[in-house]
């Protein structure tokens, strides 16, 4: 299975988790220490707290060290973790990377060129330069700045033509 990257473990991070992972993606989901856990049995942020999380019948459980991150993979579980992304990414060499952190989270580091496909949610990021692929969100959503809404006439497509341009490499197995 290919392997995705995901940061930030709100709503928003484990909605993309949970999509990637019943897409038939190898999911690991990367957050801070004590990440924010204002919306129980919305997200998959127990398993920063208990060691496992359940979000719509699909698992994720936390892994404290790299070395268990293939074997909860190979369990068709989402890993969660609080190593860095480029510590994952190195033993994993995933597919894609999408930031999901929010605003207020996320740093000024450039994504784009580390992994074959990087996506942007939110505010800040730009097609083509800090990422390949931006998706705004409305204002009610992670501290957006109000731009195109999911449900809206001027929403982003749902499958961006940058997909089929890397489809072969969002097909290759997981490594280790």
């Amino acid at each position: 299975r290919s392997a995705a990257i995901v940061l930030g473990c709100g709503e928003i991070g484990s909605a993309v988790a949970l999509a990637l992972h019943q897409a038939g993606l190898a999911v690991v989901l990367v957050d801070e220490a004590d990440p924010a856990w204002h919306r129980r049995g919305m997200a998959f942020t127990n398993a920063w707290y208990v060691g496992t999380a359940e979000l719509e019948g699909e698992g994720a459980c936390f892994c404290a060290s790299l070395k268990s991150i293939p074997s909860i993979l190979a369990r068709r579980m989402i890993a969660a973790t609080t190593w860095s992304w480029p510590g994952v990414a190195a033993g994993l060499d995933p597919a894609l990377l999408v930031d999901a952190r929010g605003r207020r989270r996320r740093g000024a580091e450039v994504l784009r060129g580390h992994v074959p496909v990087t996506i942007g949610i939110g505010p800040g990021f730009v097609d083509g330069e800090n990422v390949d692929v931006a998706l705004e969100l409305g204002a009610d959503n992670e501290g957006g700045s109000g731009g195109p809404r999911a449900d809206s006439a001027d929403a982003v497509d749902a499958n961006p033509p940058v997909g089929d341009a890397f489809s072969h490499q969002l097909h290759e197995p997981v490594v280790g």
